[in-house]
């Protein structure tokens, strides 16, 4: 697949003329039923609002960057990535964020933990023995899908646990390893095993080789939460029923996810929901 960050337009016109074949793999579509979430009309609602028209540019916000309607196309045209360039062209410049480490205690080997929940002191005693940072992220992650240049600010030689699969990975590149959960459990020497009777949900955007391991961690819940990237500010109303459908689909059992981001939004639709590392101490929604 080739990159068209640099020159979004060549992606999107070579979208816009498809009559539509990945539409149905978009999980943004297929829950909307909006005509303009489609990922062709999506491309052409881009060039048009490169071109000039106005009030065209929120609608870019439909993109989660879940990356199916890629897996999708016969010639795998990048349309997530035309579309985070567009919204840079589109927004400007926007500065630099910095993300703040904050040392929580403990010692040893430095742990960062990239997640937009807040550890409660529990997560210190369940991580003793590793010098504990935790790395807010919902800057970082405005940042990112805007196209602004994104800092971390975390020890050189970390081991990095990513529960935000919105997180730009880039930020932290050259610190350490950077692991999903539960990858990053096994990793740590932490032996995990899913809560009893609990539903592990797959995220829309996981990568492959993430889904596979948590397909084979119990019975899986495959499903958009609704909470991925800007779609929450972009269609606040079906981000909400995502998340509603999800948590009837989970009928009352914990659900346990390696997004933070769809922890929250199932929480908020009244469903028991933890991520994998909240699960260490004690999490049962």
């Amino acid at each position: 697949m080739e990159s068209t960050a640099g020159d979004p337009e060549r992606a999107l016109r070579i979208c816009a003329a498809c009559p539509g074949i990945c539409q149905y793999s978009c999980p943004v579509y297929r829950g909307s039923n909006l005509r303009s979430a489609a990922p062709h009309v999506l491309a052409r609602i881009a060039l048009a609002a490169l071109q000039g028209s106005p009030g065209l540019g929120e609608a870019l916000n439909l993109c989660v960057h879940c990356g199916e309607c890629v897996r999708a196309c016969p010639i795998h045209n990048d349309l997530p990535g035309a579309l985070m360039a567009a919204r840079a062209r589109l927004a400007g410049e926007a500065g630099v964020v910095r993300v703040e480490a904050r040392p929580l205690g403990g010692s040893g080997e430095p742990l960062v933990v990239a997640s937009p929940i807040e550890p409660p002191g529990r997560a210190i005693d369940a991580l003793s023995g590793w010098r504990l940072y935790w790395l807010p992220t919902r800057e970082a992650v405005r940042a990112y899908w805007w196209g602004s240049r994104v800092e971390a600010q975390a020890p050189e030689g970390s081991t990095i646990i990513v529960e935000d699969l919105d997180f730009p990975r880039e930020a932290l590149e050259g610190l350490g390893r950077i692991l999903y959960s539960p990858e990053a459990l096994d990793a740590l020497g932490l032996q995990w095993r899913p809560p009893g009777d609990s539903l592990i949900h797959v995220p829309c955007k996981a990568p492959e080789e993430l889904r596979s391991r948590l397909r084979g961690l119990g019975e899986a819940l495959e499903a958009c939460s609704g909470a991925g990237g800007p779609l929450g500010l972009g269609m606040p109303e079906y981000a909400a029923q995502a998340a509603s459908r999800l948590a009837r689909e989970a009928g009352g059992r914990l659900v346990v996810t390696p997004c933070a981001w769809a922890a929250l939004a199932l929480r908020a639709s009244g469903a028991r929901a933890c991520t994998f590392l909240e699960t260490l101490w004690g999490c049962r929604g």
